[in-house]
Protein backbone atom coordinates (compact mmCIF):
# COMPACT_ATOMS: atom_id res chain seq x y z
CA UNK A 1 0.00 0.00 0.00
CA UNK A 2 2.77 2.10 0.92
CA UNK A 3 3.71 2.40 -3.09
CA UNK A 4 0.15 3.00 -3.87
CA UNK A 5 0.33 5.90 -1.70
CA UNK A 6 3.70 7.06 -3.11
CA UNK A 7 2.44 6.71 -6.80
CA UNK A 8 -1.04 8.90 -5.97
CA UNK A 9 1.48 11.75 -4.46
CA UNK A 10 4.13 12.00 -6.96
CA UNK A 11 0.99 12.33 -9.48
CA UNK A 12 -0.30 14.90 -7.45
CA UNK A 13 2.57 16.71 -7.50
CA UNK A 14 3.30 16.34 -11.20
CA UNK A 15 -0.25 17.65 -11.71
CA UNK A 16 0.43 20.51 -9.62
CA UNK A 17 3.32 21.71 -10.63
CA UNK A 18 2.31 21.28 -14.30
CA UNK A 19 -0.34 23.72 -13.36
CA UNK A 20 1.87 26.39 -11.76
CA UNK A 21 3.74 26.43 -14.86
CA UNK A 22 0.94 27.07 -17.09
CA UNK A 23 -0.63 29.96 -15.04
CA UNK A 24 3.14 31.25 -14.59
CA UNK A 25 3.64 31.05 -18.51
CA UNK A 26 0.47 32.94 -19.22
CA UNK A 27 1.14 35.76 -16.68
CA UNK A 28 4.99 36.17 -18.92
CA UNK A 29 3.45 36.27 -21.97
CA UNK A 30 0.57 38.67 -20.95
CA UNK A 31 3.17 40.82 -18.86
CA UNK A 32 4.56 43.03 -22.13
CA UNK A 33 1.59 43.17 -24.37
CA UNK A 34 -2.36 44.37 -24.11
CA UNK A 35 -4.59 41.70 -22.67
CA UNK A 36 -6.96 40.41 -24.61
CA UNK A 37 -10.61 38.61 -24.22
CA UNK A 38 -8.55 35.21 -25.05
CA UNK A 39 -6.09 35.97 -22.61
CA UNK A 40 -8.09 36.40 -19.82
CA UNK A 41 -10.22 33.45 -20.58
CA UNK A 42 -7.40 31.12 -21.11
CA UNK A 43 -6.38 32.56 -17.53
CA UNK A 44 -9.21 31.84 -15.98
CA UNK A 45 -9.04 28.13 -17.51
CA UNK A 46 -5.53 27.78 -16.08
CA UNK A 47 -6.25 29.05 -12.69
CA UNK A 48 -9.60 27.39 -12.56
CA UNK A 49 -7.67 24.54 -13.16
CA UNK A 50 -4.93 24.76 -10.49
CA UNK A 51 -7.69 25.65 -8.21
CA UNK A 52 -9.17 22.26 -8.72
CA UNK A 53 -5.99 20.57 -8.60
CA UNK A 54 -4.83 22.14 -5.13
CA UNK A 55 -8.34 21.13 -3.67
CA UNK A 56 -8.17 17.52 -4.98
CA UNK A 57 -4.87 16.82 -3.81
CA UNK A 58 -5.78 18.37 -0.49
CA UNK A 59 -8.68 15.89 -0.18
CA UNK A 60 -6.55 12.87 -1.33
CA UNK A 61 -4.28 13.87 1.68
CA UNK A 62 -7.09 14.31 4.01
CA UNK A 63 -8.11 11.22 2.51
CA UNK A 64 -4.61 8.98 2.89
CA UNK A 65 -4.66 10.61 6.71
CA UNK A 66 -7.76 8.63 7.46
CA UNK A 67 -7.02 5.63 6.00
CA UNK A 68 -3.61 5.24 7.49
CA UNK A 69 -4.29 6.83 10.89
CA UNK A 70 -7.99 6.20 11.74
CA UNK A 71 -9.35 3.04 9.30
CA UNK A 72 -6.36 0.99 8.54
CA UNK A 73 -8.37 -2.08 7.88
CA UNK A 74 -10.51 -0.42 5.00
CA UNK A 75 -9.48 -0.35 1.95
CA UNK A 76 -8.08 3.09 -0.27
CA UNK A 77 -9.20 3.88 -3.12
CA UNK A 78 -7.83 1.13 -5.38
CA UNK A 79 -7.38 -2.39 -3.86
CA UNK A 80 -4.08 -3.74 -5.97
CA UNK A 81 -5.32 -7.39 -4.66
CA UNK A 82 -8.78 -7.19 -6.79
Amino acid sequence: MAKLYELISNYCYAQLCDAENAVSELQQRVRWRKVDTNDSIEMMCALVRLETIQQVTKDISVFIRMRTRLMPSVSFIIDPNN
